[in-house]
């Protein structure tokens, strides 16, 4: 079976990158739609379920957006810290490995990446603090 699926993706690399590219988009920004199980445990699905499902994708994707800019800017600012590089290789490594799974999109695969990448945003976020914090003391010595 290992070595049809090789053929399979030898055959078509383009194909293959280009799932493997969206499912890895999809799995790293979209934020997950609660489905079936909370539908069912939501009032079977009604305005509470629809409530519930929006209220839970906005803060998905509040926290993913946090995520991300936080990464972004610990890599920008701490370009040259190899533990950042390791923790981001290792994080991007869990993301892709499950990214050609294209329709079987589910954030549960992205959970095992998710530390990785809340330490180094901590970092970035930690940085924005630090600044912030400085220029409040120069603003009130000046």
């Amino acid at each position: 079976m290992l070595s049809r699926s090789i053929d399979v993706i030898a055959s078509h690399p383009i194909a293959t990158a280009e799932v493997t590219a969206i499912g890895f988009l999809r799995l790293a920004f979209e934020p997950h739609a609660p489905a079936v199980g909370l539908a069912k445990m939501v009032n079977g699905g009604g305005p509470a379920f629809r409530l519930v499902k929006i209220g839970s994708m906005v803060l998905e994707a509040a926290l993913l957006c946090f995520i991300w800019i936080g990464v972004a800017r610990a890599m920008f600012v701490y370009s040259r810290d190899d533990q950042l590089w390791i923790l981001l290789g290792v994080a991007l490594l869990l993301l892709l490995a499950a990214s050609p799974y294209l329709d079987v999109f589910d954030p549960r695969y992205r959970v095992p990446a998710i530390p990785f990448l809340a330490t180094i945003a901590g970092v970035g976020w930690a940085n924005l603090a630090t600044l912030a914090r400085n220029h409040n003391e120069i603003e009130s010595n000046g």
